[in-house]
């Protein structure tokens, strides 16, 4: 910084081993189970309020976020046939999440918080 300027705090990176709490599951299974009420915007709000407080809801999360894009674009293109499949897959990842799991969508092994 230049002199009489205040340094930026640097982020603190979350900690992919620090213990899952159940609160932490709760609000991952939220992210994945909002699909049904809230659509995209259910994982984002979850993101955006837990990214700098938990690895495992950042990463449901995130994970969330983007199979639900692909399920809308997905349900638009096949009319509606994508959307029905993602649901079932929606239901398993909230369940896996809740018990504490690091569910991984299918073809979506690659993305991390």
């Amino acid at each position: 910084p230049q002199p009489g300027q205040v340094p930026m705090a640097q982020p603190v990176p979350l900690d992919p081993s620090a213990p899952i709490t159940q609160e932490d599951k709760m609000w991952a299974a939220m992210a994945h189970a909002s699909m049904f009420v809230f659509g995209i915007f259910g994982p984002l709000i979850i993101m955006m309020v837990h990214k700098e407080k938990s690895y495992y809801i950042t990463y449901h999360a995130k994970q969330a976020l983007i199979f639900q894009v692909v399920a809308v674009v997905g349900g638009i293109v096949t009319c509606g046939l994508l959307s029905l499949v993602c649901m079932v897959f929606a239901i398993i990842a909230a369940i896996k999440a809740f018990e504490g799991h690091y569910y991984t969508y299918p073809w979506m092994d690659s993305v991390k918080p």
